[in-house]
C-alpha cells in the first residue's frame, strides 16, 4: 500500500507542475522574445529628461506598462507621444506590445526590438530635427510582426534602421508605412519580408534617397507585398562592402513588389525572381529598371517588368530567364538604349512564358566587359519561350562597350546565338535584326525565327546555320542572310569564315541587294526549303 501511495503522490505532483506550467504559458504574450536578461534603462512619457525607468524593476504610467519578467513594453493609446530611449544591453531584446492607436516620439533601442500587436494596433512614430538617428533605431536587430500597424517618420535619416545583428525582419500580418530622407527602411544586415505583410517604403533626398537598403541580402516571401520609392533607388542591395559578400535579392511572393527611382529601380549584386509580380521602374534619363552586378535568375512563375531611362535590365554577369517566367524589359530613351543589356555573362532562355525587349539601340545586347580586360566569350541560348527584341530607334551610342559597332539590334552578341528546341523568335532592327560580332549563329530543331533589318540575320566574322523544322524568315532592306567572314587587314586570310548552311526547315530570306549572301560558301540541302531574292557569293 505505501508503494502504491507515493506513486499517486508522484503523479499527483507531476501533474500539477504541468497545470503551472500550462498557467504560465497562457499568461506568456505570445509575441515577447527570449533574450538575455535585460538590463539598463529607459526614458519614456513623463520621465522623458527626468528619472529614469529602472528595466530591472515593473514601472507604469500614462497609457505605458513596462514587465520585467517578459520585458515587454505594453502602450496604449492614451500614451502621451514622447520619444522613447531604451539603454539596455546589447544582447537584450525589448517587446513592444501595441494597444490601440498610438502616437509617439523617436523609439530608440541599445538592443534589439520586437514589436507586435495581438489587436491591430496602430503604432504611429515620428521623428523630427536634424541628428541622424532613425525614427525607430535599433542597435542590433528589428522584428515586426502580428496585427500591426506601424508607420513611420523621419525628415533628416532613415525612417526604420538596425545597425548590427540579424538585420529587419517583417511578418505575420504587419503593415509598414516607413517615410525618410535618405533612407525609409535601412539594414547593416539583412532585410526579411514574409508572411502576409504590407511594406511601404519611401526616400525623399534628392540625390541620394533609397526606400529599401540593406548591406546584406533582401528577402521577400510568403504573401508579402511591397512598395519601395525613392528619389534615387527603390530597393539597393549593393554597398561595394567587400566583407560582406552576399549582396542579393531573393523574390518568391505571392504578392507583389513595386521599386521606382530615378536612378535604379532595384539595385544589387545578385538578384533571383522565383514568384511574384515585379514592376521596377528608373525614371531618370540615365536610369536602369534593375541592375545586377551579379547573376540574375528570373524562374518559376515570376512576372517581371523592368522599365528604365537607358536600359530597363542591366546585368554584369550571367542571366538565366526560366520555369515560366515573364519579363518585359524596355528602355524609355529616345536616342539611345537597351531593354535587356549584359556585360561579361551569357543569356539564357528556357521559359514557357515569353520575353519582351525593346529599346532604341537593342533588345537584347550582350558584350564582354567594357570595365576590363575580357577575352571570354558569352552567348546567347534561346530554348524555348517567345522572345520579341525590339530596336526601335535611330540614334548613336554602343551601350557603353569597347565593341565599336554602331547601329541597332534586335538581338546582338559578340559571340554565339543560338536558338534552339521550341522558340518562337522575333527580331526587329533598325540596322540588324539579329546579329553576332564574332560568333556564328545557328537555328535548329524546331525553333521558329523572324528577323527584320536592313540585314535580317548577320554575322560579322562567324557562320549561319539553319536545321529546323519551324519556319525562318529573314528581311532586309539590303540582305535577308548575310554571313560576312571578314578579318581585318593584319590578317594573312581576310576570309576565315563566312559561310551559310541550310539543311532544314522552310527559310524565306529577301533583300534588295540579296536574300542570301555568304563570303565563303553556301550549302543547301537535306529537307530544306529555301526560298530568296536572289544568292549572291
Amino acid at each position: 500500500m505505501q508503494n502504491i501511495y507515493s506513486v499517486k503522490i508522484r503523479l499527483v505532483s507531476i501533474l500539477v507542475a504541468l497545470a503551472m506550467l500550462v498557467t504560465a504559458l497562457a499568461i506568456t504574450p505570445m509575441n515577447a522574445h527570449a533574450s538575455d536578461a535585460v538590463t539598463g534603462t529607459m526614458q519614456i512619457a513623463n520621465r522623458v529628461g527626468g528619472s529614469a525607468v529602472n528595466l530591472a524593476q515593473n514601472d507604469s504610467g500614462t497609457g505605458w506598462d513596462w514587465n520585467k519578467d517578459t520585458d515587454e513594453l505594453t502602450i496604449d493609446s492614451s500614451y502621451t507621444g514622447e520619444a522613447i530611449y531604451v539603454d539596455c544591453n546589447d544582447s537584450g531584446t525589448i517587446n513592444i506590445l501595441i494597444s490601440g492607436d498610438v502616437t509617439t516620439g523617436s523609439i530608440e533601442c541599445m538592443g534589439s526590438l520586437n514589436i507586435s500587436s495581438s489587436s491591430n494596433g496602430t503604432i504611429t512614430a515620428t521623428k523630427t530635427g536634424s541628428d541622424s538617428l532613425a525614427c525607430i533605431y535599433s542597435a542590433n536587430a528589428i522584428e515586426i510582426n502580428g496585427n500591426v500597424n506601424l508607420n513611420a517618420t523621419s525628415n533628416s535619416s532613415s525612417g526604420i534602421e538596425s545597425w548590427n545583428g540579424n538585420g529587419i525582419e517583417i511578418g505575420g500580418s504587419a503593415n509598414v508605412t516607413v517615410n525618410g530622407w535618405r533612407v525609409g527602411l535601412r539594414s547593416y544586415s539583412d532585410i526579411n519580408i514574409g508572411g502576409n505583410s504590407q511594406v511601404t517604403a519611401t526616400a525623399t533626398e534628392e540625390e541620394n534617397g533609397i526606400a529599401l537598403f540593406a548591406n546584406g541580402s533582401i528577402s521577400i516571401s510568403g504573401d508579402a507585398n511591397v512598395e519601395a520609392i525613392g528619389l534615387d533607388t527603390g530597393i539597393n542591395c549593393n554597398n561595394n562592402d567587400p566583407e560582406i559578400v552576399d549582396n542579393n535579392i531573393t523574390i518568391d511572393t505571392t504578392g507583389t513588389v513595386i521599386a521606382e527611382g530615378s536612378g535604379y529601380g532595384i539595385k544589387t549584386e545578385d538578384i533571383t525572381i522565383i514568384n511574384g509580380t515585379v514592376t521596377a521602374t528608373g525614371t531618370g534619363t540615365g536610369s536602369e529598371g534593375i541592375s545586377s552586378y551579379g547573376d540574375t535568375e528570373f524562374g518559376g512563375d515570376a512576372n517581371v517588368i523592368a522599365t528604365g531611362g537607358c536600359r530597363g535590365i542591366e546585368a554584369w554577369g550571367d542571366f538565366n530567364i526560366s520555369g515560366g517566367a515573364d519579363v518585359v524589359a524596355t528602355a524609355l530613351r529616345i536616342d539611345y538604349g537597351a531593354g535587356i543589356c549584359v556585360y561579361g555573362g551569357n543569356i539564357t532562355i528556357n521559359t514557357t512564358g515569353s520575353v519582351a525587349a525593346k529599346g532604341t539601340n537593342s533588345g537584347i545586347f550582350v558584350v564582354p566587359s567594357p570595365s576590363v580586360d575580357d577575352e571570354n566569350d558569352y552567348n546567347i541560348v534561346i530554348t524555348n519561350g517567345t522572345v520579341v527584341a525590339t530596336a526601335t530607334g535611330e540614334g548613336e551610342g554602343t551601350h557603353g562597350s569597347s565593341f565599336s559597332q554602331e547601329g541597332f539590334f534586335g538581338i546582338c552578341s559578340y559571340y554565339d546565338i543560338e536558338v534552339n528546341g521550341s522558340a518562337d523568335v522575333t527580331a526587329t532592327g533598325f540596322q540588324y535584326g539579329i546579329y553576332s560580332h564574332e560568333g556564328d549563329i545557328s537555328i535548329s530543331e524546331s525553333s521558329n525565327v523572324q528577323a527584320t533589318g536592313n540585314d535580317g540575320i548577320y554575322s560579322y566574322e562567324g557562320d549561319i546555320s539553319i536545321a529546323t523544322t519551324g519556319i525562318v524568315t529573314a528581311e532586309g532592306i539590303t540582305n535577308g542572310i548575310h554571313a560576312k567572314g571578314h578579318k581585318g587587314w593584319w590578317d594573312d586570310n581576310n576570309v576565315e569564315k563566312g559561310n551559310v548552311a541550310i539543311s532544314n526547315g522552310t527559310v524565306t530570306a529577301t533583300g534588295n541587294a540579296a536574300g542570301l549572301r555568304a563570303a565563303a560558301g553556301i550549302v543547301i540541302d537535306g529537307d530544306a526549303i529555301f526560298i530568296h531574292q536572289v544568292i549572291i557569293q
